[in-house]
């Protein structure tokens, strides 16, 4: 047992032996530029970091509401779109013209170009109601 305290103690020799005051010094010197580092330099950017974590939470957040109320607006203009009967009422109003004009539509499918546009105004106008 003494062997191994002494074995132990021998191996620390070399060490203590090689401590002097400067190197305490040193040590208390590199811990006060540690000290200093994160005062100045890492709270900083930890509060930097914070307030870009904060930002990004806060344009997620907004995207998923723009996506949401895109949705809305979207179902609302389906809606819309059903109660107007869109097809029906093209296809009434195109019987008062001439029936060689209603083959030309047809082939050229005017009727459904304008049904088209009109579809994609009505989903314009909910889009701009709800953002």
């Amino acid at each position: 047992m003494k062997i191994i305290l002494f074995l132990i103690a021998l191996s620390f020799a070399p060490v203590a032996s090689a401590v002097t005051f400067g190197d305490a010094i040193s040590f208390f010197t590199g811990l006060g530029e540690d000290f200093w580092s994160l005062v100045t330099i890492e709270t900083p950017s930890m509060i930097e970091r914070f307030f870009a974590w904060v930002l990004e939470i806060m344009v997620v957040w907004k995207f998923q509401a723009l996506l949401s109320s895109t949705k809305l607006a979207w179902s609302v203009a389906a809606v819309i779109l059903a109660d107007m009967q869109l097809g029906s009422q093209l296809n009434s109003l195109i019987g008062f013209l001439p029936n060689d004009v209603q083959a030309a539509m047809v082939q050229l499918r005017i009727m459904d170009a304008i049904e088209l546009i009109i579809q994609a105004l009505v989903a314009r106008f909910a889009l701009d109601m709800v953002q």
